[in-house]
């Protein structure tokens, strides 16, 4: 009895080491697979404090910053210290130097905004920019589309609405103008039924 045990457990522990094994294994694979794909960033020109700088576009951030190295090229404006750090999408924290409030003029339209200066190596133009943009302009401007395309993209759909809501009215004057007829109808074939007095619809 106590070889037959003694064989069970064995194989139990066999087998839960090869399960662990494979799932290792099978991560480690899933990670290189992701860490092979490289993506584009969609990235914007604008004119900061009158300096032609690229930001990347990310809806993801939360915030707008720009890199020590372009901030000294903007003129090294006054910055306002912050009590807090950053956070990348990794989690990784990091030190942000301070703020300042900046002129942006992106595709003509000017914005006085809070940007961020931070030891960090790129410069993000993050979500609040984003919407402060998007609802001046009425389109979006984080895609792959040009400034064109998009606006394009937006003409050619409103065209395609416009005409389907102007159908729907039509044919619900059509079905109003049935449903008229149909009840006159009824009311003809029916008197009795219309006829003022108790039980009368």
């Amino acid at each position: 009895m106590k070889e037959l045990f003694n064989y069970i457990r064995d194989c139990f522990i066999t087998t839960e080491v090869q399960k662990d094994s494979e799932i290792k294994n099978y991560s480690a694979e899933i990670l290189s697979v992701s860490t092979e794909q490289k993506f584009e960033w969609i990235k914007k020109e604008v004119l900061l404090n009158g300096k032609k700088v690229e930001f990347i576009l990310d809806s993801g951030a939360q915030i707008s910053c720009i890199n020590e190295g372009t901030w000294k090229k903007v003129g090294s404006p006054f910055l306002t210290k912050v009590n807090f750090n950053g956070k990348s999408y990794t989690g990784d924290e990091f030190r942000i130097l301070g703020r300042f409030f900046c002129s942006i003029i992106l595709n003509g339209l000017e914005e006085i905004l809070l940007v961020y200066v931070t030891k960090e190596k790129m410069n993000l133009f993050g979500l609040p920019w984003i919407i402060t943009f998007e609802k001046k302009f009425g389109y979006p401007i984080v895609t792959t589309l040009s400034d064109k395309d998009s606006k394009d993209s937006i003409n050619s759909i409103a065209k395609e609405i416009i005409p389907t809501i102007s159908e729907n009215k039509e044919m619900y004057v059509i079905q109003k103008d049935i449903q008229e007829e149909i009840q006159a109808e009824l009311k003809e074939k029916f008197s009795q039924v219309f006829e003022e007095g108790l039980g009368a619809l």
